[in-house]
């Protein structure tokens, strides 16, 4: 239990660097002052903060390579989003199987709606891990064309592959949903 506890800790620690990230990223890609970002982007959280930055680079058409890397990177961060918001919101319990299991059947409206998710210490460190490579990434962003050797430093993560895979869940029919893209 304190090996799951610890790796949970972690987890939500490495996410909330990841959100405060993401803010900064708004704030520049948005070209205002931190005071004004604060002021408009205030209780933009992980997923808030991903459709601001995703329609400002619709608009903006920048680079592509930039707005490629982002897709790749809010395509990760939305399936880790789901992860820890059925954890924090719905909590876990012991499920032999997979250690625990995080799970909204107690209020989903019906069967099609419930949402099952693994969670063990080793999947949370694969989301943590997932949570690392991102930082590096969105530092790549926040230090373009001022600090090349932070990229030198981060390469390492920018190459690996992502860790976590969701689990699919199941709809009506048996049929695996299909997952919009990232937004």
């Amino acid at each position: 239990m304190r090996a799951y506890w610890e790796a949970l800790g972690h987890f939500v620690h490495e996410f909330a660097h990841v959100e405060k990230m993401l803010f900064s990223i708004l704030q520049r890609t948005a070209q205002v002052s931190m005071p004004v970002a604060r002021a408009i982007f205030h209780g933009a959280r992980s997923d808030g903060a991903r459709q601001f930055i995703n329609r400002m680079l619709e608009v903006t058409e920048p680079n592509p390579a930039i707005a490629e890397d982002f897709k790749f990177i809010f395509a990760q961060l939305a399936h880790i989003t789901d992860a820890r918001n059925s954890l924090l919101h719905y909590g876990t319990e012991f499920n032999e199987g997979t250690d625990f299991l995080s799970t909204n059947r107690f209020i989903a409206l019906t069967k099609e709606r419930v949402k099952n998710i693994p969670m063990s210490v080793e999947i949370l460190n694969q989301m943590t891990a997932d949570l690392d490579k991102i930082s590096a990434h969105l530092l790549v962003h926040l230090v373009r064309g001022w600090a090349d050797e932070v990229i030198v430093m981060v390469g390492d993560k920018l190459q690996a592959s992502w860790r976590y895979t969701p689990p699919s869940q199941a709809s009506r029919g048996g049929k695996t949903p299909n997952i919009p893209p990232a937004q």
